[in-house]
């Protein structure tokens, strides 16, 4: 049997979500072996989400036995040279500030409350450079929606299995091979990107295998419109971006990195090998070892609906086996 819980405002998703900042931190979690799934279950649904997202992962999902519409891990990609791993987490969370002492303040404070059931195994620092460009110069997050386009393709909008505000978050993480991009011509640089790295404008002579022409969101059946959040990360040694994209559907982005390897049409995206057997990026997950970093997320609503939810599980996730596992609620 499981218990409601009582009346509270109601809010939409988590508002770390669209909230810009100029430094992040990126957090993956694994469950300890002595963790206590539905203990965990229950503290999560108690976090502060203001200057956090959380995401829930395949492990702790599958560890509390919950059935989410719409969620699954992501699953390894593989077409010739290209390969994406998966690198699935019980946890993600994001953790947002306007300078670096505030979110090194808020990750050690965010240790000690889950580390009796999670142990932190990646924490990747991310910044803002140069007015929300990539660490190649070119402008990350162009076609990104604005208003509420934003909302429609972040979120679980009216009419879908979850409760609106909820959403699905992919995370990789790239490695840039700087040097040897910007050992290339100019106007080849532009060509692999698709946009001219001054103006940002989209170039009408873009092959098709420019990374704007694998990516388009206007160009998939249905549309693909996700929302991205992306940062760089790294020093003088490593540096790439961190890619992260919130969206309504995981089939948008499943569909678009099925065509970034050439999956759909036989044409790869050229930004991951704008060189013939020296690819500009590769997203690494635990380097040397391998060549990316991928995992998919459920970020649930924050909003706490008492007529759909029971205690201390995230709105939408139904959980199947004896109520001492878990109950279904909306954080």
């Amino acid at each position: 049997m499981t218990t409601p819980l009582p009346e509270l405002a109601e809010t939409s998703h988590q508002p770390a979500i669209l909230a810009e900042t100029p430094v992040a931190a990126s957090l993956e979690w694994d469950l300890r072996p002595q963790a206590d799934p539905a203990a965990l279950w229950v503290l999560l649904a108690a976090l502060d989400v203001e200057h956090m997202v959380i995401g829930l992962g395949a492990p702790l999902l599958d560890a509390v036995r919950a059935t989410v519409p719409g969620y699954r891990a992501f699953a390894r990609l593989s077409r010739g040279r290209y390969t994406m791993p998966a690198t699935p987490h019980a946890l993600w969370t994001l953790v947002l500030g306007d300078s670096p002492s505030a979110v090194f303040e808020r990750c050690e404070q965010l240790k000690p409350r889950l580390g009796e059931h999670l142990a932190l195994v990646q924490a990747t620092n991310l910044f803002s450079y140069r007015q929300g460009r990539d660490l190649t110069g070119y402008r990350d997050g162009s076609a990104n929606p604005k208003g509420a386009a934003a909302q429609l393709a972040a979120f679980v909008n009216e009419g879908q299995a979850l409760p609106e505000g909820s959403s699905f978050a992919l995370v990789q993480r790239w490695l840039h091979f700087r040097d040897r991009f910007q050992s290339l011509p100019r106007a080849s640089r532009d060509h692999v990107v698709g946009r001219d790295i001054e103006s940002d404008e989209e170039l009408d002579s873009a092959p098709p295998a420019a990374h704007i022409r694998r990516t388009e969101q206007e160009s998939f059946t249905p549309e693909g419109f996700i929302y991205r959040r992306s940062m760089p990360w790294g020093d003088g040694r490593r540096h790439g971006l961190q890619f992260i994209a919130f969206m309504s559907d995981l089939g948008k982005v499943e569909r678009m990195l099925n065509r970034m390897i050439g999956a759909e049409d036989h044409i790869a995206d050229a930004r991951p090998s704008a060189r013939p057997g020296a690819p500009r990026c590769a997203v690494v997950a635990n380097p040397p070892t391998s060549p990316i970093a991928t995992a998919a997320t459920l970020v649930w609503a924050s909003a706490r609906r008492s007529e759909a939810v029971n205690k201390g599980t995230p709105a939408g996730c139904e959980l199947n086996g004896s109520s001492d596992r878990g109950a279904s609620d909306g954080t």
